[in-house]
């Protein structure tokens, strides 16, 4: 049965080197980091035209694998943007390549091999896509999950936002300027106090003060957590935004992930990422956003809040276990920790 992955063509199976045949064209391409010749199975289209290039340079045609990926990616986004009437701008184009390559170099540092990724199933394109058009992108904070399913028997991809990816999109759709934000677990011997200020109709913080022995690490010791953002009125009066999450909160979040290792390895960056969505999605700072009609046609904006619910998916599409590629991550897609798992 033929399989339905449109990026399957680029693989690192040396079995498939010698197969010549007329349904199953290959074209050999240069890992120009590596030296390594790799095979690639293409269309009737594609391999005409790859024929076509390689007489004219006289030699095989040397574009890294990651690259190829991203240019047939990009095709595969016109062919989109053009059935939904949307247009496609060179600024998202180089959005869209970069994160593609930089997802491509991160999968191929982790266990898996290319053909095992669904990026059909997973509509890589469409991610790429939206993600470009609300204008972040691989410096952003953002980071392809690979998670194992279990009903597929293949691994899915989701490119996905950290914490400062969400604070990236605050700060550039707010209609407020955002000057800076401040981000803090609350614990058992903290002290945390907040007022109303009747002259903005919003809550302030106006006391934390951390104690001396606490741990933010620690689930037991956790009671809260808040987030601020500082804004900078018209009259250069300095405002505050507040949202604030309870135990309650928190232990929900835990509980509804799929994989509890990130949590226990690292509960404080864990605790501040689920604060910073309750920000995006909470009363506080929605009615102060301003999306421009391209980014709310055809639900763009709707790949944010998907990555927020991936681990109720994940839950029916029975996933199994999580890739740990914290390590990988850090160096090809984005400079933050990734916390988002």
């Amino acid at each position: 049965m033929e399989n339905n992955n449109i990026f399957n063509d680029f693989i690192d199976n040396k079995e498939n080197t010698n197969n010549t045949n007329k349904n199953n064209n290959t074209v050999q391409f240069v890992d120009e980091q590596t030296g390594v010749v790799e095979e690639a199975k293409v269309n009737q289209q594609m391999f005409k035209e790859t024929k076509k290039v390689a007489k004219e340079q006289g030699a095989i045609v040397k574009k890294d694998v990651a690259t190829q990926m991203a240019e047939r990616a990009l095709v595969k986004i016109d062919d989109l943007v053009k059935s939904t009437g949307e247009t496609f701008s060179g600024r998202e184009r180089v959005i869209a390549s970069d994160l593609m390559v930089a997802s491509v170099q991160a999968i191929r540092q982790s266990k898996y091999q290319l053909n095992q990724i669904d990026f059909l199933g997973n509509n890589i394109e469409s991610q790429l896509k939206r993600w470009s058009k609300l204008g972040v992108g691989k410096d952003d904070y953002l980071y392809p999950e690979l998670r194992q399913n279990g009903k597929t028997g293949m691994v899915d991809i989701r490119i996905k936002p950290q914490y400062q990816t969400l604070e990236k999109l605050i700060v550039k759709y707010c209609s407020k300027k955002i000057i800076k934000f401040k981000t803090e677990v609350i614990c058992k011997n903290d002290v945390f106090e907040t007022d109303f200020d009747w002259a903005t109709g919003q809550e302030k913080v106006i006391k934390f003060e951390k104690g001396a022995e606490r741990n933010p690490n620690d689930l037991t010791d956790i009671v809260g957590a808040f987030k601020v953002a500082f804004v900078q009125e018209p009259n250069g009066n300095i405002t505050q935004l507040i949202t604030q999450i309870d135990q309650n909160r928190i232990m929900r979040a835990y509980n509804s992930a799929t994989t509890k290792n990130v949590w226990n390895n690292d509960t404080q960056k864990m605790v501040l990422k689920t604060v910073t969505w309750e920000m995006w999605n909470g009363e506080t700072i929605r009615p102060f956003m301003v999306f421009p009609d391209e980014v709310i046609n055809n639900n763009n904006l709707g790949i944010v809040n998907e990555s927020a619910d991936v681990e109720f998916v994940n839950k029916d599409l029975k996933h199994k276990n999580i890739i740990d590629a914290e390590a990988t991550v850090k160096e090809t897609v984005g400079t933050g920790d990734v916390v988002d798992f």
